[in-house]
């Protein structure tokens, strides 16, 4: 009795300390193997929240960059109205024109240039998040061709896009204005893509969030503690250990006994 309290009063010492119910794969062998299995999904997850917080990070970078884009492309909206203006003298439309290609340059500039930790953001093929704990649980950012929206002209046979059109040479300023609308709405419409990939985002971190919360509570069922039971159970054993220590010692004085009778 002695060793057996002992060895139950040493278990409920090493999992009050530890604060686990399963301090060794004996304890429970079932929920120990069940524990660990959860307890990789939980890391997962929390790879996953991270990924799916660089992708948030990733599309809203992408668009405040666009948003500079239609900040450019009104200006040179203004620009190419103003040109529209038959009483301009051909100084005017170049004066006009100098900030125009300036403006040119800056969406080029912006659509080669613009970068997320390294990674070119536009024209180039889309990403793959891994938004999930298992294999498949993937979301797809489509490719953000910013330059051909840019320099696609708005018909058939008329100015060369807003990139290359000139409000100095340009027969038709109307066609100059037309691109540059066309420019507006084709990045308008790479935004509104871009903008509903982040709400998925978004709910998919929540998800995700979700999952993870709720198997880490189901690992804490499994492996932690029950601590009110657990020190009532150290109470017992460390009371039954005494007392068992107390009868042994008692029962060796029993020989003694015998010898008394001589």
């Amino acid at each position: 009795y002695y060793s057996a309290n002992s060895a139950n009063l040493l278990q409920s010492m090493q999992k009050l300390s530890s604060g686990l119910r399963i301090v060794h794969a004996a304890d429970d062998p079932t929920g120990s193997g069940i524990s660990a299995r959860l307890s990789l999904q939980a890391g997962n997850c929390a790879a996953a929240e991270q990924n799916i917080q660089n992708a948030i990070s990733y599309t809203q970078t992408a668009d405040a960059q666009l948003q500079q884009v239609q900040n450019v492309l009104g200006r040179m909206s203004e620009l190419a109205t103003s040109a529209a203006d038959t009483s301009k003298s051909p100084t005017d439309l170049a004066n006009l024109q100098t900030e125009f290609s300036q403006l040119q340059s800056q969406l080029t500039s912006i659509s080669s240039t613009s970068t997320y930790n390294k990674t070119q953001l536009f024209n180039q093929g889309g990403m793959t998040v891994q938004i999930g704990p298992n294999s498949g649980q993937t979301l797809s950012i489509s490719g953000m061709g910013v330059s051909s929206a840019l320099s696609t002209p708005a018909a058939s046979g008329g100015a060369s896009g807003a990139l290359s059109d000139n409000l100095a040479t340009s027969v038709n300023l109307d066609t100059v204005s037309a691109d540059v609308s066309a420019a507006s709405d084709a990045i308008s419409g790479i935004r509104a893509t871009l903008g509903a990939q982040g709400a998925r985002l978004q709910n998919a971190l929540s998800s995700v969030t979700v999952y993870e919360s709720n198997i880490r509570s189901a690992i804490s069922q499994l492996r932690d503690v029950d601590m009110a039971k657990e020190a009532t159970n150290f109470a017992k054993f460390s009371l039954l250990t005494q007392v068992s220590a107390a009868m042994l010692a008692q029962a060796n004085t029993l020989p003694q006994n015998v010898l008394r009778l001589f």
